[in-house]
């Protein structure tokens, strides 16, 4: 093809988009001669390469379809809202996995299916098996298993201490963490320990007789059974006690819910909430280490332990993670199945520190559901080890960490009766799921509210000493290292458990929970993760500056870009559940094209109809970044896929470009969904720049 991108200057531009010259009207580099042009990339190339090596392999089948869940936020009953996520889950994954499942058992696969997730994993599967479901439409990919961890506290940073019994059950000096966090103030102010909240961790287990915890265990005096209150998804064995053959689980347990322990001749209280209770899902092996499929295992149980609903937690505490500075989507609608059911969801930054080093917090830490907590020491500095921000899971920057929390020196209970100090994020994230259990305990109108907690928890936050060293957003609070600052439960509660007034937050929220976004990766800034791609010439459609984008994206790093040749047909689309009460596409939109008009056409697509069709000519491009919205309430309540297209003629050049797609409650110029939740942000008209002409390739 080989052709140069032809050149176009406009005076007028109002937004600098090129970083390099010219207007929009660009053409596209050539194409590689004799290259096959991508088909979707269904199947991830380590599945593809372990079948070759050894013709069997692991495998996870991920369905396009997800269910909608949004109208599980308008349920106030706990009990009805919980079990309509679990029906709703479970109705969707026996729709779309019908074929895939047929299949796999026509060729005698070994699989589980979850419904969580909507996914099927495979054990040991054949070429044929791959075969049979890698091109079923209700496929949207096959992936390797994801490999995760615990926080590596017990290899690299557990002090060397002498493990003691704990003696009999005293009034204690309350550990440094929870009298930094001013659990004490909190206890004594409201009068409440967490009471009638039920907290669960997905760890390496709890030893559930450990004289610090069997108090707290749900099950503990045999009314319920403890198949309501354990699990272990590391074998397929039946164990009917929780244990803990690591120690890292009943360590994070304690400092949710544990009471006194001993530690060298001192009594020391160790639990945030020392009156919720407990119940636990073993996802890790005594070595520290999982897979995805196990903590799936656990993500869906934790929705109904025992198969109920009413038996879920209202918050569950997760001190692992992948990979450092890892975008991968793999547990996100697990992470948003909990928030629909009402349960906040707490996670370790990471311990993958290293002084002026960021962008290091990983999936899930880094998802907007999430709610990350870094680590700092007794002086209140920032735990070296701790894992910085920022980075982007969705349409813009956020902050994350999205606070604080102690985790150096914390003294907890330890698997066979005892007692060690550790330190992590891992020691930090269970101060924060505690200080929930405490706050939902003084106030129902909190329970099941993510969005309100995440505001909650991050205004009270105490004001970081320092700005840490990896800046901080523009749009939102705090910074890449403490977060929004140190946590403060006490404080929080002086907001949160005033029962006088219904108004416990700034008027922006109410006590009506906001769906999430439907949309994964809208700012593209995690790359092509959770986008399919089409293109007549195979042309890559998601790209940064050293992909060959040429213009300046709205936000970050990477844009969409969509035309750029002739008889071009090329779209980008995802599969979405479009929520009740969040149905308003918004989107940032520039064009340029040489065309004359109605030759060259954008379009959007929900499904197979077009819900926006336009002409793409001189006449009317943009030549700047435009703000736009769609009104889909129509679709509210369904599962689409939403398909952003270009179709061009064989004459002339026209161009699309996209970024920050979102949905939202509103017309309204949104900003990033910050944490959960959407904050306007006013347009700024000064941040304009003219066009600048562009070089030739």
């Amino acid at each position: 093809m080989g052709r140069l991108k032809h050149l176009i200057f406009t005076a007028s531009a109002a937004i600098l988009l090129i970083t390099v010259g010219g207007g929009l009207a660009l053409t596209r580099p050539a194409a590689a001669q004799g290259v096959t042009p991508p088909q979707g990339g269904r199947v991830d190339s380590q599945v593809l390469a372990t079948l070759a090596a050894s013709g069997s392999a692991d495998f996870v089948i991920e369905m396009a379809e997800q269910a909608d869940l949004s109208a599980a936020y308008a349920i106030s009953d706990w009990n009805e809202r919980g079990q309509y996520v679990v029906d709703t889950l479970k109705a969707t994954a026996e729709r779309s996995q019908k074929d895939a499942i047929g299949q796999l058992n026509r060729q005698g696969a070994r699989f589980t299916s979850y419904f969580v997730s909507n996914v099927i994993v495979v054990r040991g599967g054949n070429q044929h098996a791959l075969d049979a479901v890698q091109n079923l439409p209700e496929v949207a990919r096959v992936r390797a298993p994801v490999v995760v961890r615990l926080e590596p506290v017990e290899e690299l940073l557990r002090r060397a201490v002498e493990i003691k019994l704990p003696q009999a059950i005293l009034a204690g000096t309350p550990a440094w963490g929870l009298t930094d966090t001013k659990a004490p103030d909190f206890w004594s102010a409201f009068g409440r320990q967490g009471e009638g909240i039920i907290v669960a961790n997905i760890d390496s287990g709890v030893q559930y007789d450990h004289p610090a915890l069997v108090a707290a265990y749900r099950c503990a005096g045999g009314a319920i059974p403890d198949t309501a209150c354990w699990k272990d998804a590391t074998t397929t064995a039946i164990s009917t006690a929780p244990y803990d053959d690591n120690g890292h689980g009943t360590h994070t347990m304690g400092t949710m819910v544990g009471t006194n322990v001993n530690y060298y001749s001192t009594t020391y209280t160790i639990g945030m909430a020392p009156a919720a209770d407990w119940i636990a899902c073993k996802a890790f092996t005594g070595a520290g280490t999982g897979s995805d499929p196990d903590i799936i295992e656990c993500a869906q149980w934790l929705l109904a332990p025992g198969g109920s609903a009413a038996n879920r937690p209202h918050i569950i505490n997760n001190s692992w993670g992948g990979e450092p500075g890892s975008y991968n989507n793999w547990f996100l609608t697990s992470v948003q199945a909990w928030q629909a059911a009402g349960i906040f969801s707490v996670f370790s930054a990471g311990n993958d520190g290293v002084a002026d080093t960021c962008s290091e917090i990983g999936s899930p830490a880094n998802y907007p559901e999430a709610f990350t907590v870094a680590a700092h020491d007794s002086s209140r500095n920032i735990a070296s080890f701790s894992s910085r921000g920022p980075i982007t899971f969705g349409v813009m920057p956020y902050t994350k960490p999205n606070l604080s929390a102690p985790g150096v020196d914390i003294i907890s209970a330890y698997k066979n009766g005892g007692v060690v100090s550790l330190q992590g994020t891992s020691m930090a994230a269970p101060h924060v799921s505690g200080a929930v259990a405490l706050l939902w305990s003084c106030n129902p109108y909190l329970v099941g509210n993510a969005e309100l907690t995440f505001h909650l928890l991050e205004k009270s936050a105490g004001i970081p000493q320092n700005g840490g060293s990896c800046g901080a957003p523009a749009s939102s609070g705090g910074n890449y290292t403490y977060g929004n600052g140190y946590l403060d439960v006490y404080k929080a509660g002086q907001i949160g458990c005033d029962l006088s007034s219904a108004l416990y937050l700034p008027a922006v929220l109410t006590n009506k929970s906001v769906p999430p976004d439907p949309i994964q990766n809208g700012g593209f800034e995690a790359g092509d993760v959770t986008w399919f791609e089409s293109s007549s010439f195979g042309y890559d459609l998601i790209l940064n500056a050293a992909e060959g984008l040429p213009v300046t994206p709205h936000t970050g790093s990477w844009a969409s870009w969509l035309g750029g040749d002739n008889n071009e047909s090329a779209w980008i689309s995802q599969s979405i559940s479009i929520p009740v009460g969040r149905s308003i596409l918004h989107y940032w939109f520039a064009s340029g094209s040489t065309d004359i008009c109605n030759y060259d056409y954008f379009k959007i697509f929900i499904g197979v109809t077009a819900v926006l069709t336009e002409t793409l000519c001189d006449s009317t491009e943009t030549n700047a970044w435009v703000h736009r919205t769609l009104d889909l309430t129509a679709y509210a309540g369904t599962a689409q896929t939403i398909e952003f297209y270009i179709e061009t003629d064989f004459l002339n050049f026209s161009n699309v470009f996209l970024d920050d797609i979102s949905f939202e409650t509103s017309t309204a110029l949104y900003g990033s969904a910050v944490n959960g939740y959407s904050v306007p942000l006013p347009v700024d008209g000064s941040a304009s720049a003219r066009l600048k002409t562009s070089k030739q390739d």
